[in-house]
């Protein structure tokens, strides 16, 4: 039985996660690949980042994970506080 193990000296975009709800924009220079995620209108990451950024300088290790969450719909909600009551001043 034989077992070849390979690692990869270079970075592959192909190994990133495609974010629903979102648009990837990548950049390679000297081998090493940064990408760029944006929310579409309306959407945010956890957390409420409307961008993410992940970057490879070889061996195919992206910091952070290249495993992407997806955006999600941004909602905001409206309270209302009514305080009802009456102030009372001694002396008067």
């Amino acid at each position: 039985m034989l077992i070849l193990i390979c690692l990869a000296d270079v970075c592959f975009k192909e190994t990133l996660s495609d974010g629903s709800n979102a648009v990837q924009q990548c950049s390679e220079k000297s081998g090493s690949i940064s990408c760029f995620y944006t929310c579409q209108n309306g959407y945010v990451f956890y957390g409420g980042d409307i961008r993410r950024t992940t970057n490879c300088s070889g061996m195919n290790v992206w910091n952070p994970s290249p495993y992407l969450e997806s955006c999600l719909s941004k909602t905001t909600f409206l309270f209302q506080l009514i305080i009802q009551g009456s102030i009372k001043i001694c002396g008067l």
